[in-house]
């Protein structure tokens, strides 16, 4: 038997000069759009963290949830609980022209 899923999907786009930051965006299963999120983050200090995995996952998680993201992660775990018995499929999505943040281990 397979299992059922709740998901959202987060976009990352390219690098943005003038606001100093990665724009990001949320889909939630539902059809929920949330926008207007940015991902900014000190490369040194989460480098530093990358050999404890737990800071390491909580410095990503952090910069890239930002407010609306945010919301839209617990929108869509709240689907999650009642939906799909606690199943929540993230998916990221980084835009082919920020090459260096394909270089980054997300998982």
């Amino acid at each position: 038997m397979t299992k059922k899923y709740s998901d959202i999907l987060i976009r990352i786009g390219e690098w943005n000069e003038q606001e100093k930051a990665y724009p990001v965006e949320a889909m939630v299963d539902d059809g929920s759009f949330f926008e207007g999120g940015q991902l900014v983050f000190d490369s040194a200090e989460v480098l530093a963290a990358e050999k404890n995995n737990e800071k390491y996952g909580r410095e990503w998680f952090d910069a890239l949830l930002s407010e609306p993201i945010r919301r839209a992660y617990n929108m869509a775990r709240g689907r999650a609980q009642v939906q799909s018995d606690n199943f929540l499929r993230v998916r990221l999505w980084i835009d082919p022209d920020a090459a260096e943040l394909h270089a980054i281990p997300w998982e």
